[in-house]
């Protein structure tokens, strides 16, 4: 069974179900971009939002090194079974299954006529949601900034535009939601920084909200203890071998065996900025069979 994919044009919320709760990411602005374009000293950036498998974008701001977004995205929440999920009996499953959904991560990237760039990423856990005391009233309808009518509503007889006042009425239901608002959060994994560190504005909550005992472990807490402890290890063992055999009897030409030789199993990650294990960088080499 394929996995049901986002509506493209979740960024605005007259797509929306009032029924839906909706993981919403509303992005107003970047600061301090890098200027990808040399020749000109400005950039064309554009968003790309990411959870739970589903990707939305929206058009570039050309040339520009702080732009304006004030962009919402709708990402609905889904479950396989949701009102069982939502039994305060089967809380821990529930928890399990957001955690499962992985880290809401945010990209701008620079759109080019041949290519695109990625500027920078940053990425929010879940758990700091549903964990974070802030809160705040917010709706569908009102998420973001005001839409401006398309085509279709231009063109809609009464019947329809009836329709839609009354669906638009149960999206501007109010929810007091917990939030999570970044205001000069810096963007990692920028490639070619000024001076200044690049920065974003954004908030992400859902609306309407868990209950507030729904809680969940952040990951990339766990990742990064567990890759900790396998650095720890190695440390260890890599000590030991340096006591049996770090002479210069054994190997006197082995600059592995050097004190001030060492071998680490994490690095940083040139996009994300996060320790990753050296395994990850891994990747086949492809050759033509008559070379092989």
């Amino acid at each position: 069974k394929e996995r049901p994919e986002q509506p493209r044009s979740a960024t605005s919320s007259s797509n929306l179900d009032s029924r839906q709760q909706y993981l919403v990411v509303t992005v107003f602005k970047c600061e301090n971009l890098p200027a990808m374009d040399a020749d000109e000293g400005t950039s064309d950036p554009y968003l790309r939002i990411k959870w739970d498998g589903m990707v939305q974008t929206v058009p570039a701001k050309p040339r520009t090194l702080r732009p304006v977004f004030n962009q919402p995205f709708f990402f609905p929440v889904r479950f396989v079974n949701e009102k069982k999920l939502l039994d305060a009996k089967n809380r821990n499953v529930l928890k399990e299954e957001l955690k499962s959904k992985g880290l809401v991560e945010i990209e701008v990237w620079d759109d080019d006529d041949t290519s695109a760039d990625q500027m920078g990423v940053t990425s929010v856990d879940v758990a700091f949601l549903l964990d974070t005391k802030t809160k705040a009233v917010r709706s569908l309808a009102t998420a973001g900034t005001k839409q401006k009518k398309n085509k279709e509503e231009e063109d809609e007889d009464e019947e329809e535009r009836e329709a839609r006042l009354k669906k638009l009425q149960g999206l501007k239901k109010p929810h007091e939601v917990r939030i999570y608002t970044a205001d000069k959060e810096e963007l990692v994994g920028v490639a070619s920084a000024g001076a200044q560190k690049p920065i974003i504005y954004y908030e992400v909550y859902f609306c309407p909200d868990f209950p507030e005992d729904v809680r969940c472990s952040q990951q990339a807490q766990e990742k990064s203890g567990e890759w900790n402890a396998k650095k720890i290890e190695w440390n260890r063992e890599f000590d030991k071998f340096l006591q049996e055999f770090g002479d210069d009897e054994n190997f006197p030409d082995a600059i592995g065996a050097k004190e001030d030789r060492k071998f680490p199993v994490l690095t940083r990650h040139f996009l994300s900025a996060r320790e990753v294990p050296l395994s990850c960088f891994l990747a086949p080499i492809v050759v033509p069979n008559d070379l092989s």
